[in-house]
């Protein structure tokens, strides 16, 4: 098209041509910042991917060396917990100082369930002691099943760390109700 610029110039005069030229002047400008945001997009991204692998590969080395763990609940199974320990399959968070909606959000706990009530701190250095292999953290997924079936989408983001056996209520350091 660039190539009949001229022509197209002499057809429509002096003012429209200006004014054509401008207007592909400004067309270019636009693209030339267009692709220069993409680019530091781009490299935002990049870095960004960057940090959050460092922080995945720190957290995960920190699992072996973090003494403690919360599994965060309901006030109705704190006897249990006292008595028989956490169940086989269950979660905990190297993160004891959540709120009660922090957790649910964090930890994408099923939102047609109420607040947890309590935090019980689970002795991961006697567990390490004992011989229990500690589950890795990971990054907790947004995507969430429900004991229903229903699958929600929550904004997660926290860390959890599943325990693929049942947790023997000698390792239950403290239970601790949230306000």
């Amino acid at each position: 098209m660039s190539q009949y610029l001229p022509e197209i110039f002499e057809a429509l005069g002096a003012n429209a041509a200006a004014e054509l030229e401008a207007a592909a002047e400004a067309s270019a400008r636009f693209l030339e910042d267009t692709a220069a945001r993409a680019d530091a997009a781009a490299a935002g991204i990049t870095d960004t991917d960057h940090r959050i692998a460092k922080k995945i590969k720190e957290i995960r080395s920190a699992s072996a060396s973090v003494d403690s763990a919360y599994h965060y609940n309901y006030v109705r199974v704190a006897e249990s917990i006292r008595q028989d320990g956490l169940l086989e399959g269950s979660y905990a968070t190297p993160d004891g100082d959540l709120g009660p909606l922090q957790a649910l959000l964090q930890l994408s706990l099923p939102p047609n369930r109420r607040l947890p009530e309590m935090v019980v701190e689970i002795d991961l250095a006697g567990l390490r002691e004992a011989g229990y292999e500690i589950p890795e953290a990971k990054r907790v997924s947004n995507v969430v099943k429900g004991r229903d079936g229903r699958a929600y989408s929550m904004p997660g983001g926290g860390y959890e760390m599943k325990f693929s056996y049942k947790i023997p209520p000698e390792f239950v350091k403290s239970i601790r109700m949230l306000t």
